[in-house]
Parts: C-alpha cells; structure tokens; sequence
C-alpha cells in the first residue's frame, strides 16, 4: 500500500483509492488508531496527508482477485 502511494505521488496524481483485503488496516486508517503490528502506518498517514483526495475501500479477501496475484504458484526457474 505505502508504495503504491508512493507511486501515485511521484507521478503526481493528488487523489487515490485505497483498496485492501485486511479490514484490521482499513479501520487503522479511517479510525487514525494505529495497530500495533503495523510499523509503517504513520509513514502512510505521512504521505496520504499530502494528497487532495483519500478514497478508502475495504474488499472481502475472498473477493480480492489482486490477491490471487501474490498467492499463485510460481513456475519454477529452469
């Protein structure tokens, strides 16, 4: 997520939508209660501060096609 936003900024976009599968993330962010197991939260809010517009969206991982993205199994290297 950090680098996504990151990414957006350098390429000068002022408004993004989050999107995440992990409601405990989303309701850190909307509420502004960081979670004690995410270390880079206020290096989001830091960057997030910066931008004109914040959409946020919490999808059901079971919904999250994205996710099958990083979960496929990989072809082994020959």
């Amino acid at each position: 997520m950090l680098d996504g936003i990151r990414l957006a900024k350098e390429l000068d976009r002022g408004a993004i939508h989050l999107e995440n599968d992990c409601l405990g993330v989303i309701q850190a962010l909307i509420s502004r209660k960081p979670p004690k197991h995410m270390d880079y939260y206020h290096d989001i809010l830091d960057e997030i501060r910066q931008m004109d517009y914040i959409g946020i969206r919490w999808i059901p991982r079971e919904l999250n096609r994205a996710d099958d993205l990083f979960h496929r199994e990989q072809p082994p290297y020959h």
